[in-house]
């Protein structure tokens, strides 16, 4: 089907999917305002590979109807309608903030309230070295990824760029790998 035309085609091997409902490797995508028409005909040919829509802000613009219409062709293609759109994932990470900067502070790399972002730039303590040499040490002690501060400029070095677009656990796991790291 669709992979074994990548793989012949372009040599590229793409992994087996599992049947859905699937309960890792999903996939989500975004319809920003698509017709009903535009919509069918991504779930005819790559409704297989899709898990869940997240029907975004120019959708509710329509009349509520169209929307159920659209709703009812997703369920019928076994994809999960959701609310979303970059707004609004932007606002669910940004609750996540509320856990992650106390974190910080109390393991000693605080960090600023970010305004609009899915990161933290957090300050190193003194003495720990240079920003570029933390991360790739965190990196490969702990396994965590962060961005060195000095890669956003001469005033972003003893700082590191957290993400925190992950689930609360994962987030939770990656702070005490870090503090763990520092108190090394």
């Amino acid at each position: 089907m669709f992979s074994q035309s990548f793989s012949d085609g372009l040599g590229i091997k793409l992994t087996e999917r599992t049947e859905k409902p699937r309960k890792s490797g999903l996939t989500m995508i975004i319809d920003v305002g698509h017709t009903k028409q535009e919509v069918s005909d991504v779930l005819d040919s790559y409704g297989a590979y899709i898990d869940v829509i997240k029907i975004a802000d120019p959708n509710m613009s329509q009349p509520i109807g169209e929307i159920a219409k659209k709703v009812a062709l997703l369920k019928a293609h076994h994809v999960e309608a959701q609310p979303g759109g970059i707004i609004i994932e932007i606002a669910r990470l940004q609750k996540k903030i509320h856990d992650v900067l106390p974190r910080l502070k109390e393991i000693g790399i605080p960090a600023p309230k970010p305004k609009g972002a899915f990161y933290a730039f957090a300050r190193l303590p003194e003495g720990v070295g240079p920003s570029a040499e933390f991360s790739l040490k965190l990196l490969e002690s702990e396994h965590i990824s962060a961005t060195a501060g000095s890669a956003f400029g001469h005033g972003g070095e003893n700082h590191i760029r957290i993400s925190y677009a992950n689930s609360l656990e994962n987030i939770k796991e990656a702070m005490d790998r870090i503090e763990r790291f520092l108190a090394k």
